[in-house]
C-alpha cells in the first residue's frame, strides 16, 4: 500500500544489540517502525552484515513505498567523520580502519529501493542519548530465588518491594548512568540530559528532569531529522545554483543585446557619431 502524503525520511538507529528503522513524516511523526536483533557476536559482525541489517529494517519500515522516501539518516555510536565510524566500543571490533558505514548503507538501500537514496551519518549523541549506560532496559537483571534471570521491569519491581539484591542492581546502574550524564554535561555544557529509551529519566546539573516524548523512537527520529536537514540544504543549494545560472544567462543576454546595438550603430553611421 502506498502513502498519499508528502515526502518522508528514513531514520536508522544502530545500537550494540539491534538495528532500528522508522519512516518519519515531515512533521517528525513516526509512520512505521521496525527493529531487528543483531544476534550473538554482534560486536564482531562484518560491517557489510551490519549495513544489511539496517537496510532490512528500513525495507520493513518503508513497506514497499520507496517513492515516499526523500532521504535517510543513520545514527551510530563511535566517532563519526567523513561518512565513516571508528572507535565504536560495542561494534566493528577487529576492524583496523574506520568503517565506511554511510557508503555501505547507501549501497544496501540502493539495492532495496532500486534507486539511489541520499544517506547521511551522524553520531548517536546528536539525539541526546547516553550510549554508555551500565544497564539499559534489556540488559539490567538480577538472579531470582530459583536462579532465573529477571527482566528489567522485574528488577525495579523487586527493588521497590525491598529486595536488597535488586536494589543494589538498580543503584549500581543508576550510578553508572549518572556518571555518563555528568560527563556528557561537562563536555557539551547542556541544560538538560534526556535518556530516551523509556526506562529512566536523567537530571541535568541544575537538577531539572525531562522525559523524551519520542520514547524509544528518539534515535530514529533524530536520524531522520538529519536527513531532512540535508535534503533542505540540498534544495537551497540547487535554488542558489539555479538563481546564479539565471543571473549569468541574463547578463549574457544583456551583453548580446548591447553588442547588437553597437553593430547596428556602426552600420547606420559608418563614420561614427559626431
Amino acid at each position: 500500500m502506498t502513502m498519499n502524503r508528502a515526502a518522508c525520511y528514513l531514520g536508522l538507529d544502530l545500537g550494540a544489540t539491534n538495528a532500528k528503522a522508522a519512516l518519519v513524516d515531515d512533521d517528525g511523526r513516526v509512520v512505521r517502525y521496525a527493529s531487528l536483533a543483531l544476534g550473538p557476536g554482534a560486536a564482531r559482525l562484518a560491517p557489510e552484515r551490519v549495513a544489511a541489517a539496517l537496510a532490512s529494517c528500513a525495507a520493513t519500515a518503508v513497506a514497499g513505498d520507496w517513492r515516499a522516501v526523500a532521504g535517510c539518516g543513520v545514527g551510530s555510536p563511535g566517532l563519526v567523520a567523513g561518512g565513516a565510524v571508528a572507535g565504536a566500543a560495542n561494534l566493528f571490533r577487529g576492524e583496523a580502519a574506520p568503517v565506511p558505514l554511510r557508503a555501505l548503507v547507501a549501497a544496501e538501500l540502493r539495492r532495496a529501493a532500486g534507486r539511489r537514496v541520499a544517506c547521511d551519518l551522524v553520531n548517536e549523541r546528536a539525539e541526546a542519548r547516553v550510549a554508555a549506560a551500565y544497564a539499559d532496559a534489556r540488559a539490567a537483571g538480577a538472579e531470582g530465588a530459583r536462579g532465573a534471570r529477571a527482566s528489567c521491569a522485574e528488577v525495579f519491581a523487586r527493588a521497590a518491594a525491598g529486595d536488597a539484591a535488586a536494589a543494589a542492581v538498580v543503584d549500581d546502574a543508576a550510578a553508572h548512568v549518572a556518571l555518563g550524564c555528568l560527563n556528557l554535561a561537562r563536555v557539551l555544557d547542556c541544560d538538560v540530559v534526556v535518556r530516551a529509551l523509556g526506562w529512566t529519566v536523567l537530571p541535568s546539573l541544575d537538577g531539572r528532569v525531562a522525559l523524551a516524548a519520542a520514547g524509544p523512537h528518539a534515535g530514529c527520529i533524530g536520524a531522520a531529522a538529519v536527513a531532512r536537514g540535508a535534503a533542505a540544504a540540498a534544495r537551497r543549494r540547487r535554488r542558489r545554483a539555479g538563481a546564479a545560472a539565471l543571473a549569468a544567462l541574463a547578463a549574457a543576454a544583456a551583453a548580446a543585446v548591447a553588442l547588437r546595438r553597437q553593430k547596428s550603430i556602426r552600420m547606420l553611421f559608418p563614420g561614427g557619431l559626431r
